[in-house]
């Protein structure tokens, strides 16, 4: 969301995704997958399609290339290497994922409200 929400804002493709377990299928978008994701769902509504959104894994490498890293884990599920990194910025989301799309709808509108704060 973070990343849609970037991108959108600043009409450049700058932001990346990456996650601590993305390598699971790290070849496929979100919409190879069969069935659409709550936050796939939430995004839609209000017009950002993640569906080409690909899932790559957070590596030491990746990390020297952003200014800015931001985790919705709490510093203590994160990699070590990563704990350490003066550009990690956690943010804590409240029943992070979602259980249901009311609560994805509110994650989604301050994770938004979040990035607007960090592009201004």
């Amino acid at each position: 969301m973070a990343r849609a929400f970037y991108n959108s804002l600043t009409k450049a493709d700058q932001a990346i995704s990456a996650g601590t377990h993305a390598s699971i299928y790290p070849e496929k978008t979100l919409g190879d997958f069969n069935e659409e994701t709550r936050t796939m769902k939430v995004m839609r509504e209000i017009g950002l399609d993640l569906a080409d959104a690909s899932r790559q894994e957070i590596t030491p490498e990746l990390a020297q290339k952003v200014d800015q890293i931001v985790s919705f884990l709490p510093l203590d599920e994160l990699p070590e290497w990563l704990r350490d990194d003066p550009k990690i910025q956690v943010w804590q989301i409240k029943n992070y994922p979602a259980p249901d799309l009311e609560t994805a709808r509110h994650q989604r509108d301050e994770i938004a409200a979040r990035v607007r704060k960090m592009v201004q």
